[in-house]
């Protein structure tokens, strides 16, 4: 069984898609001036993996696990027996609904000091730009 780390995110149906291909497609999108400036926020474990490549200018990611640990999930249904969410996305959209204007960098901040059992991850920011004065409300509203 492989337990990730490895640079790829699995999806229910089987499929995965593979950090390379995730930071091409990235590119192609920068090379085809698709966007302006990308915020990608991913929850997985290992998600940091997926973003080791990464250099496209203008982009920032991310994400609630370190390259090589799982994250931890929150908010369990019993009657559905599954995790609604895992505590990265719980704290950082109870973050952005409580303060929906905070830079980028405060909010990596801020949800790092508020996750257990993980280490969030903010990767590619040298290529973003001033994640001091990029504010998230440019990219998500609560």
């Amino acid at each position: 069984m492989n337990h990730g780390g490895e640079g790829f995110i699995p999806f229910a149906n089987g499929g995965t898609l593979k950090a390379e291909e995730f930071s091409e497609i990235i590119e192609e999108m920068h090379e085809n001036k698709k966007y302006r400036q990308m915020f990608i926020m991913v929850e997985v474990c290992f998600g940091e993996s997926m973003a080791l490549d990464l250099k496209t200018p203008g982009v920032v990611y991310f994400t609630g696990a370190a390259e090589k640990e799982p994250s931890f999930g929150c908010n369990y249904d019993s009657e559905i027996r599954a995790w609604l969410a895992d505590d990265f996305t719980c704290k950082t959209l109870t973050t952005i609904s409580e303060k929906p204007d905070l830079s980028i960098s405060d909010l990596y901040t801020t949800v790092y000091e508020r996750v257990a059992g993980s280490h969030v991850r903010l990767k590619n920011y040298a290529n973003f730009g001033d994640i001091s004065n990029t504010f998230i409300s440019e990219f998500i509203s609560p």
